[in-house]
């Protein structure tokens, strides 16, 4: 999944009732093409 598209899935979360921002902080991939993503949640 493009880094771009990835994003705006996150930026687009809401919880119930208010609004949430998410900022993908870091992707790191792994020897096995798994990525994790360093998030910098703000509620």
């Amino acid at each position: 999944m493009p880094m771009e598209e990835l994003t705006r899935l996150l930026s687009d979360s809401e919880l119930p009732g208010q609004r949430v921002q998410r900022f993908v902080n870091r992707a790191d991939y792994d020897r096995d093409g798994r990525v994790t993503l360093n998030l910098d949640i703000h509620i």
